[in-house]
Parts: C-alpha cells; sequence; structure tokens
C-alpha cells in the first residue's frame, strides 16, 4: 500500500507540473466574450476547449473582476487539462452592466446562466462536471444557486465566503451530491475562518485547505498552493465521473 502511495502522489505530481509547463505554453490572450442575460449581458473570460466534460466556473470578489483569475494563472493551469475555464465580470463589475434589480432568485439565475452557457447550454440538464469557484461576496450568490440548483453541481469550492453563517443550508440532495473544497487563508479573519469549518460539517463531502501565509483572497496571496489544490479537486471529480461511466457500460 505504501508503494502504491508513493506512485499515485508522483503521477500527481508530473500531472501538476505538466498542466504548469501547458499553461506556460498557453496562447496569450484568453477567449472574450458575452453571455446574453436579461436586458443586458455578462463579460467573460475562457480558457480550454468549448462542450468539454468538465467546466470550471469562476466568480470573483468585490474588489476584483474576471481579470483575477489570469492574473493568479488558475484560468491557463484549468485549460491546459482540457477543461473548460470560464471566468465572468458579475453584473455591475468590470464590463458587465448593473442589474435594474437583483434578488435570491436573481442572484441564483445569474450564476446559472453562467454555467450552462459556459459548458454549452446543457449545464443542467445533461451529464459532466460542473464546477463553481466563488471567493467573499460572491459566495452569497454561489449559496442561492445551490438552494435552487445544487443538484445540477458536482463540485463547489468556496474561498471564505460570505453569508455562510446565516444559511440555511442546502437542500438534501445538495448537501449529499455536492463536493465541497473549502478554502481559507491563515491570515485571515476568524470569522471567515470560522465559515470554511461550517460549510466542512454542512455538507457530506467536504474538506478544508488552509493557505499558509494568506489573507482574505488565498487564491492571490497563494496563487500556486491554491491552483495545485484546485486542480487536485477537479481531477478527482473527473475520475470519479470517469469510473462512473464505465460502470454504466
Amino acid at each position: 500500500m505504501a508503494a502504491s502511495g508513493v506512485h499515485v502522489r508522483r503521477l500527481r505530481a508530473l500531472l501538476l507540473a505538466f498542466a504548469a509547463a501547458a499553461a506556460a505554453a498557453a496562447p496569450l490572450e484568453p477567449e472574450r466574450g458575452l453571455i446574453p442575460y436579461a436586458d443586458g449581458s455578462l463579460a467573460y473570460l475562457a480558457r480550454g476547449p468549448q462542450h468539454a466534460n468538465v467546466t470550471v466556473v469562476l466568480l470573483h470578489g468585490a474588489r476584483f473582476t474576471s481579470a483575477v483569475w489570469e492574473e493568479t494563472g488558475t484560468l491557463q493551469a484549468l485549460g491546459a487539462r482540457g477543461w473548460r475555464a470560464v471566468a465572468v465580470d458579475l453584473p455591475g463589475c468590470g464590463q458587465s452592466k448593473q442589474l435594474a434589480y437583483i434578488d435570491d432568485n436573481a442572484a441564483a439565475e445569474v450564476v446559472a446562466a453562467v454555467l450552462d452557457h459556459a459548458a454549452g447550454g446543457g449545464a443542467r440538464a445533461h451529464g459532466g462536471v460542473r464546477v463553481l469557484v466563488s471567493p467573499s461576496l460572491s459566495g452569497v450568490l454561489a449559496l442561492r444557486y445551490i438552494e435552487h440548483y445544487g443538484h445540477a453541481l458536482r463540485g463547489w469550492v468556496p474561498v471564505a465566503p460570505v453569508g455562510v453563517a446565516a444559511w440555511r443550508g442546502p437542500g438534501g440532495a445538495a448537501a449529499a451530491g455536492v463536493s465541497v473544497l473549502a478554502v481559507v487563508g491563515a491570515r485571515d479573519a476568524d470569522a471567515h475562518r470560522r465559515s470554511g469549518a461550517l460549510l466542512v460539517s454542512t455538507f457530506h463531502r467536504a474538506r478544508l485547505v488552509v493557505l499558509q501565509g494568506a489573507g482574505h483572497a488565498a487564491y492571490r496571496d497563494a496563487p500556486g498552493p491554491f491552483n495545485e489544490a484546485l486542480l487536485e479537486f477537479v481531477g478527482s471529480l473527473a475520475d470519479e465521473e470517469a469510473a462512473a461511466l464505465m460502470t454504466q457500460r
């Protein structure tokens, strides 16, 4: 068993090294586009092939835009693995116009629209791995989405999410079916670190990663360790999906 574990760790290290090298050789500019929504549109940056079996949508915190995921190399690393990675400018941020009105339902629909578009239009109706990354204030949108459409999500990566303490919690299907990688910075405020621990106790399949030396925007303070944890997490979900498909044949 020990030798097997060593081989698995070496294989993971090789895959991560390959992803890093491929990311370095990725196109200089990401794909740019607009997602029609309500009476306007949401701007996005993307890397990786369209209609991939794995789709990762990245939201952003209040002080940032979709560009932060290019700065951290996260879009490049995900795209290099052959996964579809889409970072969106939330309403009123970056190149996306503010919505005239937004409530809990609208918050869920914004995220659903992005996931559907990123996955080629069938995120809620078809198979494949759907992963949502939501730092800080965008965690509020993620919580609303999970309440409404959690059954369609395979993985969630909340990074010091806002709104967890007052959340009613997911429905039974979401609690059991959504895998969670909660990420917090070791130097973040106590309340944000507690939010990560609370989510781990709420979902059946969840673990907490604490990034040493990082603050509230942990993915930005420690992009290397964050990207490594994210790639491993998404890769494990992709492996599970592939194994499930094999058993159905």
